[in-house]
């Protein structure tokens, strides 16, 4: 009993003296593993474990046992309170490799050392990391008939050191590999877009493209290659690419030919097609080509047939155009040409020089144009107009020196024009001569903007899927974008926050924000299990939005975890298609084998063995317990694909591997046409 009251008085007794304690409870930075520096902070935090404030105490930190860098905190840390310290001095950790980091404080009251020092080492490494962001060319579908297709990809310097000689890969399903360098320096956070020089040969069909980079010191690798489907597809494609004669500004006749210049735009030959063509808006004429196979890529030069008289000295226009039932692309089909008479007068206002686009406006601005000859026949008068908003048009008239076919003159109008009103301005300027014969070429107008709405794009955030263009509005305006760029328009193809602000002719601005997300690359995959011949699906695919998947069986389905059952024992290639909203495809195949867990054959494979695998030259297989060695040993792929086959003549089989390269493979045995064994095989080499 006595015992116990002394311990409790002795507790009691404890409680009664304040302990003054303070120390280092963690090196905030930098971290255990650190990018190089060269002006590195080191922070730590600072724990008042006491019972007491406690104020006036020194810091002091050290790498690699070097001068000592300390400070004083003049500050007061209350009881069981901490802080965050960043000492002013930084540290050199540019050099590659460990350091060893210590700190400690120093203060005269405190009852407790042991708390006060704090030692980490750090492993400073290089930032590097390089990678193919996205494949540019080519997209979902090929449809020219160029056979051989020089990849285009977008190459990012996710890193913060300069990347040079970066290695980049080029590989179409898995085939021929092609190497390149991308020569230019690329600083941190930049993007490149980078064409490789060798081409890779294309045939019809879906083709998996993959690029990627691999530098040496990335030590990132997850964002290196970027993989895409691409449908190669082979299409009729023609049209009149030009017009070869009559030639404008030439004397033309009572007797004029029409040539024509067709190409075959498309991947196959093509040999029979009709070609329509008309003079002055005229009768429509047509002849049907019934000649030599015009090959993908090749052009031919058609002399028709129809006889036009243009000795009259005006103006002609010609057009062709192609006919042809399965023409994939009627954008080519036609072409049109004015034949101008040997000599006429055509001006025109080719530019507004003042008042500048995007430059600051006064209510009066003095209008500066300049007028273009277009035609062949010399100009000395004319008369220039200007108008602001749609008001009255202020006149210039031109009596000044000759101007000569394809010469320019500036002008500058005597009276300003009134830019006062609120709101947007329109500045339209023309020329008017009698003798003009292109009138549709006199005008140009020029926007002034003012902004009205603050908000440049309608939503906060949107999901593109390869590249979007993103439009700023107010032309005219001057815009500076978040990458640097200053035109309306840009295109993007990374996901991420994107600001643009834009400056009207006032001076005023206005910012918005975007927040982009590119619809990621889907990746195919699935697991199962079976029961007899019912196998339960898992489908562990990502960023999918469709499924498709072939049971090998005549037997397709489009649910995301199907449940399917086989009708016949035998051996089944399986395909999963995974598609996202964009369109964008990943395909996964395994083969798989059914058979009959009752059958007595079933129960001879308990003896049948394949030693060694894994193997590297040759195998042997041992049939025990068949008495009958009538039957085949057939070899498969991963893919389902059989790569060979042989009868069986001895119950314990040696097979030679020197035709398969490294990989898994599947052995089938076969008794009778009856699956009997099936198993996995390893080669190595």
């Amino acid at each position: 009993m006595k015992t116990l009251l002394l311990s409790v008085t002795i507790l009691f007794c404890t409680q009664l003296f304040a302990v003054k304690d303070i120390g280092i409870s963690q090196i905030i930075s930098p971290e255990e593993i650190f990018y190089v520096t060269e002006d590195a902070s080191v922070v730590i935090r600072i724990v008042n474990y006491g019972d007491e404030d406690a104020n006036d105490f020194n810091v002091f930190y050290q790498v690699e046992g070097g001068t000592p860098a300390g400070e004083s905190l003049l500050t007061t840390l209350s009881a069981g309170d901490s802080i965050e310290f960043t000492f002013s001095a930084t540290t050199d950790l540019s050099a590659l490799g460990y350091y060893s980091i210590c700190t400690w404080l120093s203060y005269a009251e405190d009852e407790n050392l042991f708390n006060d020092t704090l030692c980490t080492v750090v492993n400073v490494i290089a930032d590097i990391d390089v990678g193919v962001s996205a494949i540019i060319y080519p997209g979902d579908t090929v449809y020219t008939y160029e056979l051989l297709v020089n990849a285009n990809i977008e190459v990012v310097n996710y890193g913060y050191m300069t990347a040079v000689d970066i290695p980049v890969y080029y590989q179409v399903d898995g085939g021929l590999l092609i190497t390149e360098f991308v020569e230019d320096t690329l600083e941190a956070g930049d993007t490149i877009l980078f064409t490789f020089s060798t081409p890779y040969p294309f045939t019809e069909g879906l083709h998996e493209i993959c690029c990627w980079t691999n530098m040496y010191s990335d030590l990132f690798n997850d964002n290196d290659s970027s993989c895409n489907f691409t449908y190669a597809i082979e299409l009729p494609d023609i049209g009149v690419s030009a017009i070869v004669a009559p030639l404008s500004g030439t004397e033309l006749t009572a007797t004029e030919t029409v040539t024509v210049e067709v190409t075959n735009y498309g991947w196959e030959d093509i040999d029979e097609f009709n070609i329509f063509y008309q003079v002055d808006g005229g009768t429509i004429f047509f002849d049907s080509y019934l000649g030599v196979e015009i090959e993908p890529g090749e052009s031919t030069s058609l002399s028709l047939i129809t006889v036009f008289d243009l000795s009259e000295p005006i103006d002609h226009y010609i057009c062709a155009w192609t006919a042809l039932a399965d023409d994939t692309d009627l954008s080519n089909d036609s072409t049109c040409e004015w034949l101008y008479y040997s000599t006429f007068q055509d001006i025109g206002v080719s530019a507004i020089l003042t008042p500048e686009v995007g430059s600051t406006l006064t209510d009066e601005e003095i209008v500066t144009v300049t007028v273009t000859h277009y035609g062949t026949a010399d100009v000395t008068d004319f008369t220039a107009y200007y108008q602001v908003d749609g008001g009255v048009p202020i006149t210039f008239t031109y009596m000044g020196d000759v101007i000569s076919s394809s010469e320019a003159v500036d002008i500058e109008f005597a009276v300003p024009a009134d830019m006062s009103g609120a709101g947007d301005h329109v500045i339209c300027a023309w020329t008017f001569l009698v003798t003009d014969e292109v009138p549709s070429n006199d005008t140009t107008c020029s926007f002034y903007v003012f902004f009205t709405d603050p908000d440049v794009f309608d939503d906060g955030e949107r999901t593109i899927c390869e590249a979007e263009i993103l439009d700023a509005g107010y032309p005219g305006a001057t815009y500076l974008w978040s990458t640097g760029e200053t035109t309306q328009t840009i295109i993007v193809t990374i996901s991420g926050l994107y600001w643009v602000t834009l400056t009207d002719a006032t001076g005023n601005t206005i910012s918005d924000t975007l927040l982009v997300t590119v619809d990621v690359e889907p990746i195919a995959d699935f697991t199962y299990m079976g029961i007899d011949s019912i196998l339960y699906f898992e489908n562990l695919s990502t960023s999918g939005a469709e499924y498709l998947w072939d049971f090998g069986d005549g037997i397709t389905s489009t649910e995301e975890d199907p449940v399917h059952t086989y009708l016949a024992l035998g051996t089944y290639t399986l395909t999963l298609i995974v598609s996202n909203t964009c369109g964008s495809a990943s395909m996964t195949t395994i083969v798989i084998f059914i058979d009959d867990p009752s059958s007595t054959e079933n129960i001879v494979k308990e003896n049948i063995n394949i030693y060694p695998n894994p193997a590297s030259d040759e195998i042997e297989i041992n049939l025990n317990g068949i008495n009958d060695a009538n039957g085949i040993i057939q070899f498969y792929s991963v893919h389902g694909d059989l790569l060979k086959e042989i009868n069986i003549i001895d119950l314990r089989e040696k097979i030679t591997l020197k035709e398969f390269s490294l990989g898994m493979y599947y052995v089938v045995l076969q008794l009778e046409n009856k699956l009997v064994f099936a198993d996995k095989l390893l080669i190595i080499k």
